[in-house]
């Protein structure tokens, strides 16, 4: 498919994680015949095969494109699209499925250098430049629009977690289940009415821990720098708070922290708020957000693992997930307030 559509021959190919397509990095021979190709790229390339729900909607996958394009215009590092051979941003692959041809829609795009933050231990200098990113990505999409958003519905849009409520069935632990059972009433209570408060615009939707890339920089004071912003399926016209609210939620739940795990939210949003200041409005729900969030990957998680035990890839989250999310959610809201009150003073 590269040598036949964008020109150039494989030398090696690596699968890489995902959770609805397939990700691969790709090396190529030098030689290569691609006029939208200017120079050998030895670090190779990212091939993404989308999913087939996705690849039957290429509207939704050039409405992604444009905001990869407007981001990496504003200063955020993405992949870059690689054009085949007749100039295509995106080219079709046939495959036999239950004795049927379908469509599967291929995209090569630049291969960003960097480790993703899964795996790492977080620090409050790393956490404080999470946060200031999220802030940027934020400020850089709020003048930003793609018409397709302006209908577009995602199961993973924080707004959707009152459907959570229908698979909770997959969470089999009492206890666990209850909890989110009960950050999702709070969600439906105190955050919904209060939408029409809150600033809508595009958001990223989904950065966490392997969506985030990071590099080393001796200059900084984690002695990393963000390198690239990854994963654009999640977009969505919503509210902003929702971006930094499940940042933080992913960061709590990867369990590998030198901070206090109740601090985590504090340093992030003191980075956060070194950039852009949250409205009032949207910061008094920031911690029902978070939880929100945790609730949503968890249980969807379990549900995805019911339904097919083979993929394990699912339940990374869970690994310290449940006790993040239940230490998070009992501890006192006010206490936990104004202990992030507090971090963000100590940055001032």
């Amino acid at each position: 498919m590269l040598k036949e559509n964008y020109g150039l021959t494989v030398s090696s190919l690596k699968q890489l994680n995902g959770y609805d397509d397939l990700n691969y990095h790709v090396k190529t021979l030098p030689a290569y015949c691609n006029p939208h190709i200017d120079s050998h790229r030895p670090e190779g390339y990212f091939l993404k095969i989308s999913n087939l729900k996705d690849s039957r909607q290429p509207e939704l996958l050039n409405a992604q494109r444009s905001v990869m394009d407007h981001l990496i215009s504003k200063g955020i590092v993405c992949q870059d699209a690689i054009k085949g051979i007749n100039g295509e941003v995106f080219t079709n692959i046939t495959s036999a499925k239950s004795g049927k041809t379908v469509t599967y829609a291929a995209s090569l795009r630049s291969f960003l250098p960097g480790r993703v933050i899964a795996g790492l231990t977080l620090t409050a200098s790393l956490l404080f430049q999470l946060g200031e990113f999220a802030a940027k990505v934020t400020d850089a999409l709020l003048d930003f629009n793609v018409p397709y958003y302006e209908t577009f519905e995602h199961l993973w849009n924080l707004s959707k977690l009152p459907k959570v409520s229908e698979v909770v069935f997959a969470v089999k632990d009492e206890k666990k289940r209850k909890i989110c059972e009960e950050v999702i009433k709070c969600f439906e209570t105190q955050v919904l009415p209060k939408g029409n408060t809150f600033r809508l615009a595009l958001i990223h939707g989904d950065m966490n821990e392997h969506n985030v890339l990071l590099d080393t920089d001796p200059s900084s004071k984690s002695g990393l720098r963000i390198s690239g912003l990854l994963d654009f399926q999640d977009c969505a016209k919503s509210y902003p708070v929702y971006d930094i609210a499940l940042f933080i939620s992913y960061m709590l739940m990867m369990g590998t922290s030198e901070v206090p795990q109740e601090d985590i939210p504090g340093h992030m949003l003191a980075g956060y708020s070194s950039i852009s200041k949250l409205p009032p409005e949207e910061r008094s729900v920031l911690r029902i957000c978070i939880a929100g969030r945790m609730v949503m990957s968890l249980v969807y998680g379990a549900y995805t693992y019911h339904l097919d035990p083979t993929n394990e890839y699912v339940l990374e989250t869970a690994k310290f997930g449940w006790q993040a999310l239940t230490e998070f959610w009992q501890a006192d809201a006010q206490k936990s307030e104004d202990r992030w009150n507090e971090i963000i003073k100590q940055y001032e």
